[in-house]
């Protein structure tokens, strides 16, 4: 049985499966620009792949590529 399909939200993506569960990546910044099909840049922000209501963790710095499925790069972190 497969989760029920979300509809995209700005700030929220659902990357491709990883394993048997979709990864949730919650990102929120100053300014959050899509540089990319798959690519963002973030200012003065973070992101985290935690989905509590309360996130248990997030990674935040001054500049950020958020490229999904591949890497992410984080300036004075």
């Amino acid at each position: 049985m497969q989760p029920p399909k979300q509809a995209p939200r700005p700030g929220i993506t659902v990357p491709q499966m990883t394993g048997s569960q979709e990864t949730m990546v919650y990102f929120f910044g100053e300014t959050v620009e899509k540089i990319g099909p798959k690519k963002y840049k973030i200012t003065k922000g973070g992101f985290s792949a935690c989905v509590q209501p309360t996130p248990r963790w997030d990674m935040s710095a001054t500049t950020i590529i958020l490229s999904l499925d591949h890497y992410t790069l984080l300036k004075n972190a």
